[in-house]
């Protein structure tokens, strides 16, 4: 979680579904055992509970990252089919076990190092680009936590890499395992290919309206009318509270002084010296350079390198010596002084660039200052706003009630399909992408939680109901529905001859059937005009001389291709490349070896899960994809 929590300035995690999905969940809930006591675990593990809420929670969470990663929110449905209930759970019970035994060896994890460690992290920083409280509490909000309980998920975090380090440190990826696996990645091949075109196979004959009207059938989702959906959602944006925040001009001269770096930086330049033992020495390398020599010639007739008479970026007052530096910043670009007497003999100075002085005043970026805490007050009075909201939700208020409890604004949309349309319309009634992917996630009828959209804006939604697609009729789709199955039939007669050239090219142990080209290198991620990554996929499956098809990348056309050489760069176990890889591919075995002390210490411990509380929690219908 914290190496996941360093990296969200770039992006939530690299990877959810390789290796295991890459969140953390902690806090689960134990009931109390005073009370009539109704069974709320969907899962135990050593005799530890992982109730319903938390675990729902954490799976919302779960399937949210899935859903950004892939572009739009998933159905239930979907998440479903992709076993996001039972990889959370698993992930869940692996968490908690190691939990389990981090807790019976005696590891702990002090206050100060949970507080360092979410200090620390990017996520949580705030216009000054230090810590920020309101941002530390506006993140743990939108992933469901309150302050108590996002510490103690860090907390229960740090105690558990204690474990996972423990396995992993020291591991050193094998040289040969390396080099097998590098030579696979690297392998690239040149191959000779024939394009097979619209042009090669016989005409398409029209097809009879029956022959049309079982194609639409047969293809409902692209000749139906789009899924409409009736919602209501309460909305809430940065515009709503903006004019009602204040700045003070303590605040604004707080914000210039704590930013100043970045408003006030001195000239800076890019500068090399060639040092001298003499005066005498100096002036005569200076003849040198009047006369025509460069004075990268003259440093590498010295046998010295760019990098040893490099002095970097500097300012003025980096230069300690007061003589170099009155002589250094008086240079124009790529001047070169005189001799300059310094610490050690004497130097020829150069000025490669000149970076100018930033000089803006308070007065200069005071509207830019006020628009930017503007922007995060703002923000946090959102975040009062929905959290009045969701209290009166958890009140049993409906979203209507809740949004106008909180002061949030109430929408009701009869009609809108997936891209925000109405029935017929032109002009969309949903404007923000993110709620439109939201209805159409939705289940019907339920109220669902607050989210908020990239602009700052916040929403709450129910889908009322739901006009499913419809086939449409020949008439409507007839010139559509022709032009469809004409392609179709066309990229099945040119598979055809395409399997039959590789046949025959096979049989013979040559390329023919066509104009024959050459491919020039290939590798495995190769992806041109020509080369689609079917085809790409299908070459180096095969041995060199076996001819394979695929579908041509761009237009119409299959392509008929046959590998006539393979190389595969000599290894170097000193590479830069290829150490990287191989930290790479010891990364990944480290999380199976810690994946796999988690599975371990399940087994022993025990597991038991209440499945019907776990279909409940996931929204029905059976979710163990195991």
């Amino acid at each position: 979680m914290l190496q996941q929590m360093r990296a969200l300035s770039k992006s939530w995690v690299s990877t959810v579904l390789m290796g295991g999905l890459a969140l953390s969940f902690a806090l689960w809930g134990i009931g109390d055992i005073f009370r009539g006591r109704t069974v709320t675990a969907v899962a135990t593990v050593g005799g530890s509970e992982i109730d319903q809420t938390s675990f729902s929670r954490d799976y919302q969470n779960t399937v949210s990252y899935v859903g950004r990663q892939k572009g739009s929110p998933l159905t239930p449905e979907q998440a479903r089919k992709m076993g996001l209930p039972r990889i959370t759970l698993d992930k869940q019970m692996s968490d908690r076990a190691l939990d389990n035994l981090a807790s019976n060896m005696g590891l702990t994890v002090g206050d100060d190092t949970v507080t360092r460690e979410i200090q620390a992290a990017p996520l949580f920083r705030g216009i000054n680009g230090t810590f920020d409280h309101t941002v530390f509490l506006q993140q743990a909000t939108r992933l469901g936590y309150s302050e108590e309980g996002f510490i103690e998920l860090m907390r229960a975090d740090l105690a558990r890499n204690q474990l996972n380090s423990a396995v992993s440190d020291g591991f050193t990826m094998p040289m040969g395992y390396v080099d097998a696996l590098s030579k696979y990645v690297s392998e690239s091949r040149a191959a000779d290919y024939v394009v097979v075109t619209p042009e090669m196979v016989p005409a398409i004959a029209p097809p009879s309206d029956k022959t049309l009207t079982d194609y639409v059938a047969a293809n409902p989702v692209r000749f139906s009318t789009p899924e409409y959906r009736s919602v209501t959602y309460a909305s809430i944006g940065p515009e709503d509270v903006s004019d009602k925040i204040a700045i003070t001009d303590k605040q604004l001269h707080d914000a210039y002084d704590q930013n100043k770096a970045q408003y006030v930086v001195p000239e800076k330049r890019d500068a090399d010296q060639i040092s001298f033992p003499t005066q005498t020495e100096a002036a005569g390398a200076k003849a040198k350079l009047d006369a025509g020599m460069t004075y990268d010639a003259l440093a590498k007739a010295r046998n010295l390198t760019p990098q040893t008479i490099s002095l970097g970026t500097v300012a003025k007052e980096q230069v300690t010596e007061k003589a170099e530096a009155d002589a250094l910043f008086a240079l124009p670009e790529n001047g070169i002084s005189q001799p300059v007497k310094g610490p050690f003999g004497y130097v020829l100075l150069r000025v490669r660039k000149i970076t100018p002085a930033v000089n803006k005043s308070f007065d200069d970026v005071k509207a830019d200052l006020e628009k930017q805490l503007k922007t995060q007050l703002a923000a946090a009075t959102l975040v009062d706003t929905i959290n009045k909201f969701t209290d009166a939700q958890g009140s049993g208020d409906d979203i209507a009630q809740a949004a106008k409890a909180a002061g949030m604004h109430v929408t009701t949309i009869p009609a809108a399909d997936a891209q925000g349309l109405p029935p017929g319309g032109t002009k969309g009634v949903i404007s923000s992408p993110e709620l439109i992917k939201a209805v159409f996630a939705a289940d019907v009828g339920a109220d669902g939680d607050a989210f908020q959209a990239a602009d700052g804006h916040w929403y709450a939604l129910k889908v009322n109901g739901i006009t499913p697609p419809k086939v449409q009729p020949l008439s409507a789709v007839h010139d559509t529905a022709l032009a469809s199955w004409t392609r179709n039939e066309r990229a099945k007669a040119m598979a055809e001859k395409a399997n039959a050239i590789a046949a025959q090219s096979n049989k013979d142990g040559k390329l023919s059937g066509g104009a024959i080209q050459s491919s020039g290198r290939l590798n495995r991620t190769t992806v041109n005009q020509v080369f689609s990554r079917a085809l790409i996929n299908a070459l180096f499956d095969k041995p060199a001389g076996v001819a394979v098809t695929g579908p041509i990348a761009s237009g119409e056309g299959y392509v008929v291709a046959r590998t006539t050489g393979v190389t595969h760069p000599k290894f170097s176990p000193n590479d830069p490349n290829i150490r990287s890889f191989a930290q790479q591919l010891g990364q990944q075995i480290v999380t199976d070896m810690t994946d796999a002390l988690g599975n371990a210490e399940k087994i022993r411990q025990g597991t038991t899960v209440n499945q019907k509380l776990f279909d409940s929690a996931v929204g029905g219908g059976n979710a163990d994809n195991s």
